[in-house]
């Protein structure tokens, strides 16, 4: 994407839009760096190390009460605890932003 189509592209969203954009255009390059200067965690075996565990996981600012149930490369599955009953999720592990209260 060129410059000139990325500014028509911010024209059309509204300004939470255009810093959630921001904010993940910033965190894939965040990774690329860490990758270049090898410094990439394998963050799928973090994961693969913890299924079957509860912990909370934040992704996008919002806190998931989970237990990992299965991982790979690139995917974690949870199943969410919730009020009205209990969720399974597919995440892309690049959009976790922190696991907390590992249990």
């Amino acid at each position: 994407m060129t410059v000139g189509n990325f500014t028509n592209f911010f024209k059309d969203m509204d300004q939470d839009e255009q810093i959630e954009a921001l904010l993940r255009s910033t965190k894939k390059l965040e990774k690329e760096v860490r990758k270049l200067k090898g410094e990439d965690v394998q963050m799928s075996q973090v994961f693969n190390s913890i299924i079957g565990r509860d912990c909370t996981i934040t992704v996008d600012y919002e806190e998931l009460d989970c237990k990992i149930t299965d991982a790979d490369e690139e995917w974690v599955k949870i199943l969410v605890y919730g009020k009205k009953g209990n969720t399974e999720k597919l995440i892309r592990i690049e959009s976790i932003d922190q696991v907390d209260n590992i249990r």
